[in-house]
Order: C-alpha cells, then structure tokens, then sequence
C-alpha cells in the first residue's frame, strides 16, 4: 500500500530522473542549454570489466567463424564477468 508520502516520493525521484541525460546523466536543462556548448570534455576511460568480456567475445566470434566447433557452438551464450579470485 502506497501512502501519500511514498507516492509524492516517487513522483518527485521520477522527475529527477526525467531531467537527466539518457547518454551522460547530466542534468539536461544545464548541458543541452546552448549557453554551455563548450563547458563539456569528455575523458574516455576503459572498464576492464567488460574489456575482458568483450575480448572473450571477439575469441569466441573467431572460433565459430573458423568452423572449429560448428556453426552453432556460441549461439545463446551468456558471458557474466567477476573479479579474478572471487
């Protein structure tokens, strides 16, 4: 059951959240104001997370291209990523 205050709560979490940028989480009204054209930069920056995934990836696209294990040896395979030692 939803009470007054949980309800207005939530409406008020889902209006923050509206006035953030899908792509960047910046608050739109500040970085889609032409005013700041220049008051981004943007820093690339490497999850090795989903580096490691990604590259596992790629080696498993090589192998079913190259026939080894049939065509269908990947199809469906889920790749979850965890700390080394965990």
């Amino acid at each position: 059951m939803w009470l007054p205050d949980d309800t207005e709560a939530a409406l008020d979490w889902l209006a923050r959240e509206d006035e953030l940028c899908g792509g960047c989480s910046q608050p739109k009204s500040e970085s889609m104001d032409p005013a700041n054209s220049e008051s981004y930069e943007a820093v690339p920056v490497t999850c090795f997370a989903c580096a490691a995934r990604d590259a596992e990836k790629r080696h498993a696209q090589e192998i079913r291209g190259s026939g080894e294990m049939g065509s269908g040896a990947f199809d469906g395979i889920y790749l979850t990523v965890s700390k080394k030692g965990d």
